[in-house]
């Protein structure tokens, strides 16, 4: 059959050839199109997801390589500084703060944490108990932020141990550890350890570094025996106001062969108190300024001459967080009665209320940081302002806390006695008393109590409470 006759499908009726169906294809759709474009465009996201996510994938792999080699390469110097000699260990110590490092264009940044490993299991930064000290554990963490904006970081530990033993069966070791204020490591102390008169032990073969980046310092090799430890730094103070950390109450420590003795010191910069008194009053010229806080108690400062000093214009003392109650006068807290007591110089030990319903208020805290200086303190006091008596012209007044003291007084067992200067032909006199009860005395010497004060003496007097005898109560309840 002829290839001419061959017919395909049929339009109206008619065959059409194949050229007559090839001439009559329009090409594809809008449908069409769009259909291609959208599996394109799928297929082309997928495999930018898959390239993008395999580049973040190599750039977290080659920043978590270079952190491990930045903590392996630090461990390593550890490592070094540890093997320089017997006490190299020693110099292996934590970061005060992170370490900065940059490797290609990426910031990292290292933080090593090291603690002390003793024979009975315990870690501590300078070593705790009494078992002896081991070895070192350094745990190398750095960090880095990825390229997804988030931090990552990785940890490597390793245990360094000094070249020799540091320690002995014969001998102990003193670790002294210093704190501040907040209870941050006090770098850079001085630390002396020395035997103590008759107490067995012996002069330190090295004397103990100053205090590290931790707070630590050690006496290595020490025979048995008691010693003195103390430890200072110019223009700090310790929590008992001594320019020189001492254990408490200067006791000595004793040394067990082959075991540990920790001495423990508070030590910060000093903080500076300005104080100011009443106006116009004159000040006794022993009066002790009260600093009190719960944890050591209360430190009186007084002025440096008797008889002729003032109270301090300024204190320089450690700078507890929560601050000082400050007080005019003796002020010495006991939770029962005791004969060391002084508790009326405190405005918030006057619980009992006055007829017209008043009580004491307590002074607020006074505090300031490590090295800085507290707002300006009116320090706590009443006056007694005496009118014109010609008889006291040339005479010392002194005060004593009265035996038996007044109603809602609540009293100062361990008695005041205060001395005020000669006293001038000008009057009135004005004097700055502390609260209490007191009794007047006046004669011809410094602190003299041959001369009761009288009624007439003490007739037109304003800011006391005038009791029998020679008393006056100076009161500090308001209402």
């Amino acid at each position: 059959m002829s290839s001419k006759r061959i017919r395909r499908p049929f339009k109206n009726g008619a065959a059409i050839s194949v050229r007559q169906l090839a001439r009559s294809d329009s090409g594809l759709g809008m449908t069409e199109i769009l259909v291609a474009m959208m599996v394109f465009a799928i297929i082309a996201t997928t495999a930018a997801y898959g390239m993008l996510n395999a580049l973040t994938l190599t750039s977290s792999t080659r920043a978590s390589e270079t952190a491990m080699s930045i903590a392996s390469s630090d461990l390593d110097q550890m490592r070094l500084a540890a093997s320089v000699d017997d006490n190299g260990v020693f110099s292996v110590v934590s970061t005060s703060s992170p370490i900065p490092k940059n490797v290609g264009g990426t910031a990292f940044s290292v933080t090593r944490t090291v603690t002390w490993q003793t024979t009975t299991g315990t870690i501590g930064a300078c070593g705790t108990g009494t078992g002896t000290l081991q070895y070192k554990n350094v745990s190398e963490t750095v960090s880095w932020v990825a390229s997804n904006g988030r931090t990552r970081s990785i940890t490597m530990s390793s245990a360094i141990a000094p070249l020799s033993n540091i320690n002995s069966d014969t001998t102990g070791t003193i670790i002294v550890t210093v704190t501040g204020a907040g209870g941050q490591p006090v770098p850079g102390l001085t630390v002396s350890i020395t035997p103590t008169s008759g107490g067995g032990g012996s002069a330190l073969n090295d004397a103990p570094e100053n205090t590290d980046i931790a707070g630590c310092s050690f006496g290595l090799l020490v025979d048995p025996g008691s010693y003195a430890v103390t430890a200072s730094l110019a223009g700090d103070i310790d929590l008992n106001q001594s320019p020189i950390a001492i254990t408490p109450n200067g006791a000595p420590v004793s040394v067990v062969a082959g075991q540990n003795t920790l001495v423990n010191f508070t030590y910060d910069q000093a903080a500076t108190f300005p104080l100011t008194y009443p106006a116009g009053a004159t000040l006794p010229t022993n009066l002790p300024i009260s600093f009190y806080h719960a944890t050591p108690g209360t430190t009186a400062f007084n002025g440096t001459a008797p008889f002729s000093a003032t109270p301090p214009a300024s204190v320089k003392a450690f700078p507890w967080g929560d601050g000082y109650t400050i007080l005019g006068g003796t002020y010495n807290y006991t939770a029962t009665a005791s004969p060391a007591s002084c508790l009326d110089t405190n405005p918030a030990s006057w619980t009992t209320a006055r007829a017209d319903g008043a009580l004491g208020v307590a002074p607020t805290p006074v505090f300031a940081a490590p090295g800085g200086t507290a707002p300006s303190t009116a320090v706590p006091m009443g006056t007694l302002t005496l009118p014109s008596v010609s008889s006291l012209s040339g005479k010392y007044i002194t005060a004593m806390t009265a035996s038996t003291p007044a109603a809602g007084d609540p009293g100062c067992n361990a008695g005041q006695k205060l001395l005020f200067p000669v006293q001038g032909s000008a009057s009135p006199t004005k004097l700055a008393l502390p609260y209490g009860t007191w009794n007047l005395y006046y004669g011809t010497t410094a602190g003299s109590t041959t001369s009761a004060f009288t009624s007439a003496l003490l007739t037109g007097q304003t800011g006391g409470v005038v009791g029998s005898g020679n008393s006056i109560l100076i009161d500090p309840r308001v209402p």
